[in-house]
């Protein structure tokens, strides 16, 4: 079973989660704390402030969990330049958009 887990299970897992909505924030918050205890979440309000956050080497994200629709920059042009694509992204969003938009950029 340890090698299904790629995250030591005694250290936080660090986690950026890109989201305009304060409630969709508030309620990601109460259900990780909920849940799983050692997460640390930092959020992004915007798609340019996920990537000046991305961007900086100190921060460490395990997992980058990305709304879609989202002020400045979409999701899509955040997944496009992400500086960081050996970190995992759970796309997260109520997007009208196709599937096919999405295999673009992977």
């Amino acid at each position: 079973m340890d090698d299904i887990l790629p995250i030591p299970l005694d250290r936080r897992i660090e986690v950026l989660y890109v989201e305009d909505s304060a409630g969709d924030v508030l309620i990601m918050r109460h259900i990780l704390r909920e849940f799983l205890h050692s997460v640390n979440l930092s959020v992004a309000g915007d798609g340019a402030q996920a990537l000046a956050i991305l961007s900086d080497e100190r921060f460490k994200p395990d997992l980058i969990i990305l709304d879609l629709n989202l002020p400045v920059l979409s999701g899509f042009e955040v997944l496009e330049r992400n500086p960081r694509k050996d970190v995992p992204v759970v796309i997260f969003s109520a997007s009208v958009r196709t599937p096919h938009h999405l295999s673009s950029v992977f």
